[in-house]
């Protein structure tokens, strides 16, 4: 009889149901759960035939043993509560691997898992997330109150930090190919402290390791700044003569570093002391 009802309720193309089931039950040996994945490479019909399966026994077409079948294994009927314990699956391999849930939003060996979390801490905040499970996410070690924006404010503060222990100074090149994300933000703190809309306590900090701001007439003194692209030219070519017409001085910040020594050169108006740097 078992066997007829598996026959029957086999898939649509025909591949018998124990045979779907075994690798059902061989995904939950490698994965620990039954929350099979979307794309799922090994079979990729095994979601869609659990998923007739949650079905037909929804309506009552699934006999009941193969629905004892399904449960002992592990098959929750629900889809949503399905989906819920698959990326908290997800989430506990991250942890494993990271030491913590602070998935970023674009985490890409899973770019998923983080739109996710920050959608189930925004349910939480809301007051409507079930509380069985934010006490598992509690558990796993999800940070409830975390200020994502002052975390990334404090990660390009350090990123700063680092800039003035390497160049002695914290004039970040406009254009600067190793971290362009810094000097974005570090004009974006200039910006906002010109129109006072920066944290006082942020402006703090950033003036205490040398931050200098904007004058009256919104320029600031680019001295630091130009010297650090010309030495960074002198240790590529072995001299100060920047051509921004050559080929291989073309870069934005070489084209500014140029103008500006010409500018400087025949100005007459520079300080004896400051020609060290460009001998």
């Amino acid at each position: 009889m078992l066997d007829r009802l598996i026959q029957i309720h086999g898939t649509d193309r025909d591949v018998p149901w124990e045979e779907m089931y075994e690798k059902l039950a061989a995904f939950k040996d490698q994965n620990g759960h039954c929350c099979v994945p979307l794309q799922y490479g090994p079979c990729p019909d095994l979601r869609r035939w659990l998923h007739k399966q949650r079905f037909e026994r929804n309506i009552g077409r699934l006999p009941a043993a193969l629905a004892s079948q399904l449960e002992t294994l592990g098959v929750v009927w629900s889809a949503k509560e399905d989906d819920f314990l698959g990326m908290l699956h997800e989430l506990e391999k991250f942890k494993a691997s990271h030491g913590h849930c602070r998935v970023p939003s674009d985490y890409p060996p899973n770019p998923k898992l983080g739109k996710w979390l920050k959608g189930i801490v925004n349910t939480k905040r809301q007051h409507l997330l079930a509380e069985n499970k934010a006490a598992r996410l509690t558990a796993l070690g999800v940070e409830w109150d975390r200020n994502i924006h002052e975390e990334k404010w404090n990660a390009m503060f350090e990123a700063l930090a680092g800039f003035k222990e390497r160049q002695g100074h914290c004039n970040v090149p406009r254009v600067y190919p190793e971290n362009q994300a810094l000097a974005v933000w570090l004009e974006t703190q200039r910006t906002n402290e010109r129109y006072d809309k920066i944290n006082p306590d942020r402006k703090a900090k950033l003036s205490a390791i040398g931050v200098t701001w904007r004058n009256r007439n919104g320029k600031r003194d680019g001295w630091d700044s130009r010297i650090s692209e010309l030495k960074r030219f002198k240790e590529t070519h072995g001299h100060c003569n920047v051509d921004w017409n050559q080929a291989d001085s073309r870069s934005a910040s070489t084209r500014i570093c140029g103008r500006w020594r010409k500018r400087w050169k025949y100005s007459g108006n520079h300080a004896a002391a400051r020609r060290k740097y460009t001998r």
